[in-house]
């Protein structure tokens, strides 16, 4: 029977001297006629709206429901799906488990859909077969909306999207608003086409994002049946991606996209090979268009004959859209250059704080922490808590004097109940032996004094620090060769560092004790993201989870990745199937590295604020995604 190693922790908190310190405080049209053509990027709308009443998240089982006999405590669940032990002894283990699959912690930490998506899909049904002939919008439900051409429903209670040269017949449903980064959709189409015909026509059904007003349709994804051409095509934006042969007849067509942006498209029986897109973070609704000219109403043109729409919410780690910069505002006398280690503190009633590093002109270059105000993706109230010149005066004044030459790693945190707690801030820095130490800073939005503590962590070099949801405290650990994710308790005089936690990439057994001090090490897989060095790890406890956001290197490039923890805190194991979750894109301002995230929960969304490199210089960035509430 396999086991995992019980962790050993003592209880300790390591305060050294406490003094005061000053506070210096478009879119290309697609023709369904005509063969290739260049790609166009899909475009980006607003960041997520609500859920829609009755969508996802409203279920009142949770994301994935409680089996019966099972508890709807999502810990309770949880322990007996991720203990390392394996309770009924058939070789398999934890998550992979039957009777695990409804758990959020198997489910957060899978890119598999079937696991991650609720397994009961709702289906919403368009039907035609009350129609009568005449213009869609005037007999289907769901406001049908007419936006361009003019498609009618034909004799045999068919759509037919009649359409004028250059213009595409179309019809949406913006009811249905569909989230594709938090949800698992699939369209089932039942659409019928001649053997052959002699007029000019297809008929298409997929998803796009509304640009109104607009005479074509540049869909997210849609599949084009086509008699004139004579075959099936999956299109996104304005490129053709795959094709297939056309059947005759009238024929089920299924088009599904994943969280991640993988299409699977079914003719009939046939599955088509999978492709992949890209993902807009608005949300998209249905949509019906195409070209038929001349129809006579007999059936010799292509007709969507009905439509299915299939929603299924999903929580997969790897289902991030970028959103942007996220701009410090100018700051008088600084220069706020290179901005990087994000820490985000969110308290009720109040206002969401983010505190950061930056180059500042007036300490010699070197990155100084300040803090602000975070709303809308911009931070304001802008000033600095922190430089280097200060705090080696801050040392000097308590009678230590060591040569102070970088700071780094701001990590936000409240100390009380949520109507008097004082912000805290834990952080590193460095001393010209290269080695770094952890700080901690009381008083964070007192702009008159500041104090500070150094933890004394033992020997060896630390940084990055965050809390855990228990209150113990990771941070990275550089060592001759390599780094580390380690933790310690520091809740009394001498910090206690864990000393039997399980490797993430190991199992812990009964018959091999492991004695691992870390959490993490880079990977020995020669083509993991993390292969060459771990940092800046980041703790947020939702929905009965507890999530490690993490930056790995291979080579020069940096990504994010995510861990998991058991609820006991003993036991750590890879999300997303040990792959990143935020690489970098090869453009813009994270081309070549993501790193020091920073996680938080704004409604039903997960944001990652986060840094990004171009090779340049580095910018606050965020990402989200839809996360459910169990």
């Amino acid at each position: 029977m396999k086991q995992r190693t019980k962790t050993a922790t003592g209880a300790a908190l390591g305060i050294g001297t406490t003094f005061c310190l000053a506070l210096s405080l478009g879119c290309a049209a697609i023709d369904p006629m005509a063969g290739d053509v260049d790609a166009s990027a899909v475009g980006r709308g607003d960041a997520f709206a609500s859920a829609p009443d009755g969508g996802p998240g409203t279920d009142s089982g949770g994301l994935l429901g409680v089996p019966e006999g099972e508890s709807a405590d999502p810990d309770t669940n949880a322990a007996s799906c991720f203990d390392g032990i394996d309770q009924d002894r058939d070789e398999v283990l934890d998550c992979d488990e039957d009777s695990c699959r409804t758990s959020r912690i198997c489910c957060v930490g899978s890119t598999d859909v079937d696991r991650c998506c609720e397994p009961v899909a709702r289906a919403t049904e368009i039907a035609l077969s009350d129609c009568a002939v005449g213009a869609p919008d005037a007999c289907l439900e769901l406001d049908a909306r007419t936006i361009s051409g003019a498609p009618i429903v034909s004799i045999d209670h068919s759509l037919v999207p009649v359409s004028g040269a250059g213009i595409d017949g179309a019809v949406d449903f913006p009811a249905l608003e569909l989230q594709p980064r938090g949800e698992a959709i699939t369209l089932r189409a039942r659409i019928g086409s001649p053997a052959t015909t002699a007029q000019l026509d297809a008929t298409a059904f997929g998803l796009w994002v509304p640009t109104l007003p607009t005479t074509q349709v540049t869909p997210l994804v849609a599949v084009v049946v086509s008699a004139t051409r004579d075959d099936v095509s999956i299109v996104s934006g304005s490129r053709v991606i795959a094709r297939h042969t056309r059947p005759a007849g009238i024929v089920e067509y299924t088009l599904s996209i994943e969280p991640t942006g993988v299409v699977n498209v079914s003719v009939g029986d046939t599955a088509l090979s999978p492709v992949s897109i890209t993902l807009p973070a608005s949300p998209v609704v249905p949509v019906v268009f195409g070209r038929v000219a001349n129809d006579d109403g007999t059936g010799e043109t292509t007709r969507l004959h009905g439509l299915a729409v299939e929603r299924r919410a999903c929580d997969l780690p790897n289902a991030l859209g970028r959103m942007g910069e996220v701009t410090p505002e100018p700051t008088a006398g600084l220069d706020l250059r290179d901005a990087a280690d994000p820490s985000v503190l969110v308290r009720e009633a109040a206002t969401t704080l983010v505190a950061f590093t930056a180059t500042s002109g007036v300490s010699n270059d070197e990155r100084s922490i300040f803090v602000g105000t975070l709303e809308d993706e911009a931070v304001t109230s802008v000033r600095m808590v922190l430089d280097v010149v200060g705090l080696e005066a801050a040392l000097a004044s308590s009678g230590l004097t060591l040569d102070v030459t970088a700071l780094a790693g701001p990590h936000l945190y409240a100390d009380g109940t949520a109507s008097d707690a004082v912000v805290r801030a834990y952080f590193a820095y460095r001393t010209d032996d290269l080695a770094w130490h952890i700080g901690r800073l009381a008083n964070v939005l007192d702009e008159t004094g500041l104090e500070v503590s150094r933890i004394d962590l033992g020997l060896g070099s630390f940084d990055d620090p965050a809390l855990l949801p228990d209150g113990r405290l990771i941070v990275r650990e550089h060592t001759a060769s390599s780094t580390h994710l380690v933790v310690f308790d520091v809740s009394a005089e001498t910090p206690a560092r864990a000393d039997s936690l399980c490797e993430a990439r190991g199992e812990c057994d009964d018959t091999t004790e492991r004695t691992d001090s870390f959490v993490l090490a880079p990977s020995d897989d020669s083509f993991a993201f993390d292969r060459d060095e771990v940092a800046a790890p980041f703790a947020l406890r939702h929905g009965g989870v507890t999530r490690i956001y993490y930056a790995g290197r291979r080579g020069t490039r940096w990504s994010l990745g995510v861990l998991l923890q058991s609820a006991d805190g003993a036991f750590f194991r890879p999300a997303n199937d040990a792959t990143a979750v935020l690489a970098p894109t090869g453009q813009g301002g994270d081309s070549l590295g993501t790193f020091s995230p920073s996680v938080h929960v704004e409604g039903e969304e997960l944001v990652v604020l986060y840094a990004g490199t171009d090779g340049a210089h580095s910018r606050l960035l965020s990402a989200r995604m839809p996360i459910r509430s169990p």
